[in-house]
């Protein structure tokens, strides 16, 4: 096993058969520290040989450890998270203030564009009476000649049954098929 300071140390090694092809190794080192594991079989490394492994005293002080680099990495993500924040922040604050000046022009544009069709509805509403009022006054003009044609046809038109004296004078009433 080599251990801290690239120094070689041979450790006691328990070794148990697990009997489905696989072996467990138990052993015991003087101190922590990063150490390289090698196992061989035949003077051959076996597969995975060498490893590094970290060994604590304490598994707390090694939670501990894996705690602080885990809650630095986060650390580290919320503060890159933060920092886009605030610059999407500050682009979209400048973005909204040139928009914002932007909207008391449309603001005025849209009134007008509102206000020109207006005058045109407008013009075109007077138009639309006038021709109207043309129009009644032409249309009774026409009524009233209709009805005067009416009641002089009516007139030139008139069936009556023979009077008296018309029969007496012997005229007689033509047939109407």
């Amino acid at each position: 096993m080599m251990g801290k300071g690239g120094m070689n140390r041979a450790v006691e090694v328990v070794v148990e058969d697990q009997k489905d092809g696989t072996y467990a190794a138990r052993y015991v080192v003087g101190q922590e520290g990063m150490y390289t594991i090698s196992v061989r079989l035949g003077g051959e490394h076996v597969r995975g040989s060498p490893s590094n492994v970290v060994v604590f005293k304490d598994i707390k002080k090694l939670a501990e450890q894996e705690m602080e680099k885990r809650l630095s990495r986060t650390v580290a993500q919320l503060r890159s998270s933060i920092s886009e924040a605030r610059q999407l922040h500050r682009s979209l604050k400048s973005e909204s203030s040139s928009l914002a000046s932007f909207i008391p022009v449309l603001v005025e544009s849209t009134k007008n564009g509102v206000n020109e069709a207006l005058a045109v509805q407008n013009v075109l509403l007077e138009e639309s009476r006038a021709s109207f009022q043309r129009e009644a006054v032409e249309r009774k003009r026409l009524h009233n000649l209709v009805q005067e044609l009416k009641g002089n046809i009516r007139v030139f038109c008139r069936v009556k049954p023979l009077s008296e004296d018309e029969i007496r004078s012997g005229m007689r009433a033509p047939a109407v098929k």
